[in-house]
């Protein structure tokens, strides 16, 4: 299996590390709607192929080796994802998310809804393209 590695630090000057950015906006009762949020896209360069890329997003070990602590994932429609953090943030806590995985496409798409608190959730979705010698 090949993986991206997470880099070391700075890690967010290496070409192959990606982020995806969440917002969250809470309505009257204190829970984020995705209705309400604007949607958020952000592109990279990323110097490696988009099967290397898609492996990278929709593995346990492919976000272990950028992302988490310790992650399992389903990569199929329907299939769910628990992401784990030891030690994260500014507070040092211990974090776990998981939900649905919503689409699934090896080299092109990989979706899934993600936690914003509360009752909240929202879609991350990552889009693959081949540009050149990477994605």
């Amino acid at each position: 299996m090949t993986c991206l590695r997470r880099p070391d630090p700075p890690f967010w000057d290496s070409p192959i590390v990606f982020f995806a950015f969440f917002a969250t906006n809470q309505n009257d009762e204190g829970v984020a709607t995705e209705e309400q949020l604007p949607p958020i896209s952000y592109r990279t360069f990323i110097a490696a192929d988009p099967t290397v890329v898609y492996e990278a997003i929709s593995t346990g070990d492919g976000w272990n080796g950028w992302f988490t602590t310790e992650a399992d994932v389903d990569a199929r429609i329907d299939g769910s994802y628990r992401f784990h953090w030891e030690n994260f943030g500014g507070d040092r806590e211990t974090v776990t998310l998981s939900g649905p995985v919503v689409e699934a496409e090896p080299g092109l798409v990989f979706a899934f809804r993600w936690e914003t608190g509360g009752d909240g959730m929202t879609t991350v979705r990552f889009e693959l393209e081949p540009r050149g010698e990477g994605t």
